[in-house]
């Protein structure tokens, strides 16, 4: 039965972590997209019309001059700035992965953004729910089922709250008390920390956790969701603006020119 459990957990594991990956990347990989077109654009494109331009006698609008100051700039200095941003991307992803302190930073910023932050959570506590649940359904001491979750988790914040939980618990502490000494609330809200301790109270600890566990696995799909919903339209209105100013800052500038070369005028 503890094989099975075993076998479980990591099969629930990897869903719940490719569902924050999925849900991480795609937006990650918009966004990179979007500056390596807008590097695309600057390099080869604005410095050439910047050139076109400034051939031309005429008054020209703010925009467009605006235009032709960055693709001079960009085309001098933009492979070197677009070598550097990469380089600096893979460096602070390499390190977010690899190292711990780049993996706390990295787990803040995380916990940091708006959206993010939300599935981070439903699936920790998915993950505390399903683990802790199993564990203590298959027959294992609170103590030892907690030392298991403890290195089970997927974030360094529900790590070290899980071993004060442990280390509490061990002194033969409830659930109750246990929450009162852990000190990040937010990672427990209220509504969770009542529902465990009066699971406990009931000795329906484990079924309660199994329970708790499916809702916040339904919530964090539905949060992954909603995040690629929501960042793939602010992508495309960013990509719309940039093109609708490239778009006036050259049309309005030929537009004039052609008008000034008509019969008459």
């Amino acid at each position: 039965e503890n094989l099975h459990v075993v076998a479980e957990q990591i099969h629930k594991n990897n869903i719940m972590t490719s569902k924050v990956r999925s849900a991480l990347l795609y937006p990650a990989f918009l966004i990179v997209l979007l500056i390596l077109v807008g590097s695309g654009i600057g390099l080869f494109l604005l410095p050439k019309l910047a050139d076109i331009f400034n051939g031309l006698n005429m008054k020209l609008p703010w925009y467009t001059k605006a235009l032709i100051v960055f693709g001079q700039f960009w085309g001098k200095w933009g492979i070197l700035i677009t070598l550097l941003f990469m380089v600096t991307l893979v460096i602070i992803i390499l390190l977010g992965i690899y190292t711990k302190t780049g993996k706390k930073v990295m787990q803040k910023i995380l916990y940091s953004l708006p959206g993010v932050n939300k599935l981070l959570f439903q699936s920790e506590i998915a993950r505390f729910g399903f683990i802790l649940g199993s564990l203590l359904d298959a027959g294992l001491p609170v103590v030892e089922a907690l030392d298991s979750l403890s290195d089970s988790m997927a974030t360094k914040r529900y790590r070290d709250i899980i071993t004060t939980m442990k280390v509490s618990i061990e002194e033969g502490n409830t659930f109750a008390t246990t929450f009162e000494k852990i000190h990040d609330k937010k990672a427990f809200p209220g509504p969770i920390r009542q529902l465990i301790v009066s699971a406990e109270k009931s000795g329906s600890l484990s079924e309660t956790l199994l329970k708790m566990s499916q809702l916040y696995e339904d919530k964090a799909e539905i949060t992954a969701k909603n995040l690629e919903t929501m960042i793939e339209p602010i992508i495309l209105v960013l990509i719309a603006i940039g093109v609708l100013f490239v778009a006036l800052a050259v049309i309005v500038p030929i537009y004039s020119l052609i008008g000034g070369l008509e019969p008459g005028r």
